[in-house]
């Protein structure tokens, strides 16, 4: 049978590697919190591509996956702004297809000083568009929506 004084170190060691790990997991966590170090709730956000208009017009294109360690759905949003450095406005949001292809990334073309058009052979879900943003026009050529909740769906949000 084993002496107290011995079952006393191990309880001892036992609470105090706890008390150690607990403190590391509060610190973690934390961090979690304020975005410092990965989470699987994390959503990173890649910027695929920048474009502009010969009016002068910034775009970008920006992909946005919160999908944690498996793979999910995606969104793609277009944001438009006066100035490379300028306040950014949503235009474009949808959920891309999960397989992957380049398709499903959006191509902006100018058609003339006030109207662009932005293309995308497939997606999975329209989230919101916008038909006008300030003085420019925005036409839509979509090939194919997979699933259409909100038949048309809606404008997107100015803030």
């Amino acid at each position: 049978m084993p002496r107290l004084s011995t079952l006393l170190k191990y309880l001892a060691a036992f609470i105090s590697g706890a008390l150690v790990l607990s403190g590391i997991l509060f610190v973690y966590m934390l961090l979690g919190a304020i975005g410092f170090v990965w989470t699987p709730y994390t959503c990173l956000t890649d910027v695929l591509g920048q474009a502009s208009s010969p009016a002068g017009h910034y775009f970008e294109v920006s992909q946005t996956s919160c999908s944690g360690i498996g793979k999910g759905p995606a969104e793609i949003s277009v944001f438009a702004s006066k100035s490379k450095r300028g306040k950014k406005a949503l235009i474009f949001k949808y959920e891309r297809m999960h397989d992957g292809s380049r398709d499903a990334e959006p191509v902006i073309t100018a058609v003339d000083d006030r109207t662009i058009r932005i293309s995308v052979k497939h997606v999975a879900m329209i989230i919101c568009r916008t038909r006008r943003w300030e003085t420019l026009a925005v036409e839509y050529d979509i090939g194919r929506v997979i699933d259409s909740y909100v038949d048309p769906p809606g404008e997107c949000a100015q803030d």
